[in-house]
């Protein structure tokens, strides 16, 4: 999840051991979200990568499969930002020290990573667009917060979920 207007932008990316039946996988639940809501499927190339799209209430939801990953975006820039390479979560202090805090480790089935703090902010400016007021007592709780990391190990016949709040 990261900053972007009318809403944050959302990104899933993962390792694809077969960019086709990535596709093919997502190309089937593409499927079934327009054959149940009437939304456009359309393709597309974002830098020299052949994307697809479901495009809800002219909203584009972005998905395409390219050397090794397979992406799910809002943000049809985020496979340009994937294949040059830059910045990334992986290069965030913040997401570092969270990782660190909960001994994640360089190995994981999964996680789930939420920097407090900017979805703090984040939820604010939502209330303040919609003149709504958050009380107090919600940001003086959140204020301590740092990250919040869940995460799994071990082995596939005997995984572990671990949660950490900093």
């Amino acid at each position: 999840v990261g900053r972007g207007a009318p809403i944050p932008e959302l990104t899933f990316l993962a390792e694809a051991k077969d960019d086709t039946a990535a596709i093919a996988a997502l190309d089937k639940l593409a499927a079934l979200i327009t054959a149940e809501t009437g939304a456009e499927s359309r393709t597309t190339e974002i830098d020299g990568v052949q994307a697809k799209q479901v495009v809800l209430d002219g909203f584009p939801i972005t998905y395409a499969a390219f050397d090794g990953k397979v992406i799910v975006t809002s943000r049809p820039g985020a496979i340009s930002d994937v294949r040059e390479g830059g910045d990334s979560l992986a290069d965030d202090a913040d997401f570092k020290q969270a990782t660190e805090d909960a001994d994640m480790g360089d190995a994981t089935f999964g996680f789930v990573y939420l920097n407090i703090e900017q979805l703090g902010a984040l939820v604010e400016g939502f209330a303040g667009v919609s003149d709504e007021e958050i009380p107090p007592e919600v940001s003086r709780n959140l204020e301590p917060l740092g990250g919040f990391v869940l995460h799994s190990g071990g082995k596939p016949e005997d995984l572990k979920l671990s949660a950490f709040l900093s």
